[in-house]
């Protein structure tokens, strides 16, 4: 495959299954370094264990696409809240990268220059649904989930919307759910509403919601304003 590019303002939007047939699962290992081999092998379940191996191996092959070099010669680095960065030479134009997978489902995120986000949520029955809303959702958002029709979409929305924004933001749980709104009804647009007790503020970030995927929700955010999102 040729070296894609990623025009400015633009976010590129892939997507896999973590059910592969065994040849591809072994080409996608060798791409794999020693660390990520080891953690590959410390899963219980085998179908844990191949769906990491199909993360970080697509993961590594679209980044040596971006990149134009090999995917085992990518290297990794992670900031103090686990995020990684891949080590990028000096120079050259920083892509920001992020993965999310639920069930059978990967989707991959890269944009030039602009911290993105993504999560994506297989859509299933919660037995707590409502306790966890109120432990992690602002109250504005527990008060419209709890006037939606449907209660269970509107949970994975806003969830995956949320996961999304602190998965850009790069410190993941260190910031609390709670502590900012977005719109989770499915009359409203995607969008961040506000952040407390942060020096960003909602208009520097665009929330999209990702429609692709039956019985899954999925939500990707950039701190850009008219971004192109564009799916592959």
């Amino acid at each position: 495959m040729k070296t894609l590019k990623i025009p400015d303002n633009t976010v590129h939007i892939w997507s896999c299954r973590l059910t592969q047939h065994q040849k591809v699962l072994d080409k996608l290992n060798l791409t794999l370094s020693d660390d990520e081999r080891k953690k590959a092998d410390r899963f219980h379940f085998k179908h844990h264990k191949n769906g990491y191996i199909v993360c970080r191996g697509v993961l590594r092959k679209l980044l040596s696409i971006y990149l134009d070099t090999d995917p085992g010669k990518i290297l990794f680095k992670y900031n103090k809240y686990g995020k990684p960065e891949y080590k990028a030479e000096k120079h050259s134009d920083k892509i920001y990268f992020n993965i999310s997978h639920s069930k059978n489902i990967c989707i991959l995120g890269f944009s030039k220059k602009i911290q993105t986000g993504v999560d994506i949520e297989y859509v299933r029955t919660i037995s707590s649904i409502d306790k966890i809303a109120e432990r992690f959702f602002s109250k504005k958002e527990y008060n419209d989930f709890k006037s939606a029709k449907n209660k269970k979409t509107a949970f994975f929305s806003c969830w995956t919307r949320k996961e999304a924004f602190i998965k850009a933001m790069g410190n993941g749980l260190y910031h609390p759910l709670h502590s900012f709104d977005v719109t989770l009804l499915a009359n409203k647009p995607a969008k961040i509403l506000s952040i407390d007790n942060c020096p960003d503020t909602a208009s520097e970030w665009t929330l999209y919601d990702l429609p692709y995927f039956h019985k899954y929700k999925a939500a990707v955010v950039v701190k850009a304003v008219n971004t192109n999102l564009i799916y592959n």
